[in-house]
């Protein structure tokens, strides 16, 4: 090869290599102004990251700073939302008063750690965004000033006041009854709950007074003595009964039975006449407090009648009357067979003179165990009309042998006016 040759090769291969050198600085260029681009665009999300955690936390350090100074109630939210015990995170020395939140995490006591601040304030957004996601800010503040202007006058006694945090942006709400302690709307329904705890505390107490004195004193002495009277009356029936036997052998007897509860706040009538039974000064502390209970659920239950229209003062005497608390029950018995209880079915299978009898010979007994309390000269007038109708003629000489046994003065109409 000659010289010629060679430098034609060379300078091709030059030729190639600035080609090459060119599409190479070309490809640099192109490469430093996508660095470019990339580092602006990392510098621009960087910032608005850093944007981003400052405004992070500085509503968390605002969260931390209204929890101490219990702004907010947020206890409802922390053992569904939060891993992170908040009670480690809260300032151990709260500023003085809500104007004085200002400050870095070194000299306002801010907890260092936001992380559990930043959870409490997702989950709060989480909750809440949606009940309030068609509210504008202005509608909220109008509606809270609204209900604030309400309240403030039946809190009257609980000296309301609302002003609104320039820094924070926010209106706050507190009780200046006592301007030496504060109160937040928290702190103020907590003071309202404890008072009507005490109030609901000292009205049951006045209450079971009340019941102890009226109840179970003079009215339940009152009661007492009725039914030990009408016990009286209905062992006095039963003898008188038990000593009248019918041509037929029928025997009739009568049972007083006293009713059972129907709550579990009431007593069974055979308890609560046990106690009414004893001697007030007697009586323990669980005892009074069951009587108590058992008045004031037929009470309530009176009360609940009367607001669907009953009338109060006839419900409080029907739940008073000690009738009501007993059922009675008529037995009868034929020659030597077992007593049974007179129902319908074992009525209707009666003879005529049979249902006569055992129709009057209770009434008879009734009115004369009433009649044994006058005087003795008193009269015992009954009045009867179609007496005896049906009645054989055995059973009517039962009958009028009854009248005069019982020394009745009576009047009455019937197809037959004698029996022998």
């Amino acid at each position: 090869m000659d010289l010629h040759d060679q430098i034609a090769r060379l300078r091709e291969e030059r030729t190639r290599w600035r080609e090459t050198e060119r599409a190479l600085q070309e490809e640099l260029r192109e490469s430093s102004e996508r660095r470019g681009a990339l580092k602006a665009e990392w510098e621009h999300r960087k910032e608005a990251l850093t944007q981003a955690q400052s405004a992070v936390r500085e509503a968390a350090m605002r969260l931390s700073r209204e929890w101490a100074l219990r702004l907010v109630d947020l206890e409802r939210e922390i053992d569904a939302s939060v891993p992170v015990p908040l009670g480690s995170q809260i300032p151990a020395k709260a500023p003085e008063g809500p104007h004085d939140h200002a400050g870095t995490p070194e000299d306002s006591g801010e907890p260092e750690d936001l992380t559990p601040w930043i959870s409490l304030g997702q989950a709060l957004v989480k909750r809440y965004k949606p009940r309030f996601a068609g509210w504008r800010m202005d509608n909220l503040t109008m509606k809270l000033l609204d209900v604030f202007s309400k309240e403030k006058n039946d809190l009257l006694e609980y000296v309301l006041d609302c002003h609104l945090d320039e820094e924070l942006g926010r209106y706050f709400i507190e009780s200046v009854q006592d301007r030496a302690q504060r109160r937040t709307p928290r702190a103020l329904c907590e003071k309202l709950a404890s008072d009507l705890e005490q109030q609901r505390l000292l009205i049951q107490e006045k209450e079971r007074e009340l019941y102890e004195q009226v109840l179970i004193h003079s009215v339940g002495r009152a009661i007492r003595d009725k039914i030990n009277r009408a016990q009286a009356w209905v062992a006095e029936m039963n003898r008188f009964m038990a000593a009248r036997r019918t041509s037929s052998g029928l025997v009739l007897s009568l049972e007083w039975r006293p009713r059972r509860a129907e709550t579990e706040q009431e007593l069974d009538a055979a308890e609560l006449v046990q106690l009414l039974r004893k001697a007030p000064e007697t009586l323990r502390d669980h005892e009074l407090e069951r009587m108590v209970a058992h008045f004031r659920s037929r009470i309530h239950w009176a009360k609940e009648e009367a607001e669907q229209g009953a009338n109060l003062r006839r419900m409080m005497g029907q739940l008073l009357d000690y009738r009501t608390w007993f059922t009675f029950t008529l037995y009868f018995r034929k020659g030597d067979t077992p007593r049974r209880e007179l129902t319908d079915s074992q009525f209707n299978v009666m003879s005529g003179g049979e249902k006569a009898m055992s129709m009057y010979i209770p009434l008879l007994a009734a009115a004369d165990s009433r009649y044994k309390d006058l005087r003795p000269d008193a009269p015992r007038i009954i009045s009867l009309d179609e007496a005896f109708a049906g009645v054989d003629n055995e059973n009517l000489r039962d009958m009028f042998q009854l009248l005069t046994e019982m020394d009745f003065d009576y009047m009455m109409t019937s197809q037959v006016l004698w029996g022998c």
